[in-house]
């Protein structure tokens, strides 16, 4: 009589213990880190891994948001002081399903997938994340802002190839052009500007351009741009003054002559703007205050560069905006439209 409750739980038993079994993890591979080749049974071993903490990381339990941040703290775990041979096998095994992990629909894992990414330094890594940096390739603003962040730290990876970084400079210069948000328009902008090394050259004549493109968007359209794109703008100007200043010579002629041509139009979108600008002065004269001001301060280091020997405009553009002499405002943005263009300010 007493046998059937018995089989019954002994069954229970049983099927409890093969699910234990089933959903544990595999064994950590951070004996792996300092390898500088791997076994195809090793290398089976770390896709395991990977595997089941990026399910981890993308299950949609009851405990998901805690779930997916152990997720994370596992696959970061392992990168951490590794061999670049390690990285790449790694790399190789994760950024399949971390591309899929940021393309879904939960915005949760999406931040935190990206954020595995970018600690990889890897060309795979920045072949995905640079995927999600643009406005018409994805929608979600906190993605392109996470993404747009990774991009600029994958830029300085020490295992990234310069072909790729030139590729994802293309690619943030590009989504510059259709971007609507000013937060993730100024991580844009830094994103570039950041780059370091033997690209920092092409990336610093990225700045130039996409601010170009952004100039020209705000003159093409019949409202006034936001107020949070324009500190997007105001935001890097320090910082790309500070990088001109630190250039040797010849670098500061180079980027000096694609500068100047956008300086010039942010000082003369401000001149379109200045009734709006000055009916607001605790907002829009202050914003643009701070824009008009460094963009003169770099004019007059770049022109002496530039036109060596040649008069450099004596302006006071900052002064006339504050003063709101628009008269003399209007004067002497002209006098620097009429002195940056064609020879001295040119291609090279």
């Amino acid at each position: 009589m007493n046998r059937c409750p018995l089989t019954i739980g002994t069954m229970i038993v049983i099927a409890w213990v093969l699910a234990c079994t089933a959903a544990a993890a595999p064994p950590a591979v951070n004996n792996f880190t300092g390898q500088t080749s791997f076994t195809p049974q090793e290398q089976d071993d770390i896709a395991a891994y990977v595997q089941y903490w990026c399910d981890e990381m993308t299950s949609t339990g009851e405990n998901a948001p805690s779930g997916v941040s152990a997720a994370r703290r596992r696959l970061l775990e392992p990168i951490r002081l590794s061999t670049t041979e390690f990285r790449l096998v790694y790399s190789n095994a994760i950024t399949p399903l971390l591309r899929d992990a940021v393309a879904g629909e939960n915005q949760h894992i999406a931040v935190n997938a990206l954020t595995v990414l970018q600690e990889l330094g890897t060309d795979r890594a920045l072949d995905v994340v640079q995927d999600f940096c643009s406005r018409s390739d994805e929608p979600r603003m906190p993605i392109r802002l996470t993404a747009t962040r990774a991009c600029g730290k994958l830029m300085n990876g020490r295992n990234v190839s310069a072909t790729r970084v030139r590729a994802a400079l293309r690619t943030i210069r590009g989504a510059v052009e259709e971007e609507e948000d000013g937060i993730v328009l100024r991580r844009q902008l830094e994103a570039l500007l950041g780059v370091r090394g033997p690209e920092a050259a092409e990336a610093r004549s990225r700045v130039a351009q996409a601010l170009e493109a952004v100039l020209d968007r705000f003159d093409n359209r019949p409202e006034p741009p936001e107020a949070d794109m324009l500190r997007a703008i105001d935001s890097v100007l320090p910082d790309l003054r500070h990088a001109y200043l630190n250039l040797p010579g010849a670098d500061q002629t180079s980027l000096g002559r694609e500068l100047a041509g956008p300086l010039v139009k942010a000082l003369g979108l401000a001149q379109g703007q200045w009734e709006e600008a000055h009916k607001n002065p605790e907002k829009l004269k202050r914003l643009y205050a701070r824009i008009i001001l460094v963009s003169e301060q770099i004019l007059k280091q770049i022109d002496p560069r530039v036109r060596p020997g040649q008069q450099t405009p004596t302006t006071a553009l900052h002064r006339a905006w504050q003063d709101a002499n628009k008269d003399r405002y209007e004067a002497d943005w002209r006098r620097w439209r009429s002195v940056v263009r064609p020879p001295a300010y040119g291609s090279p």
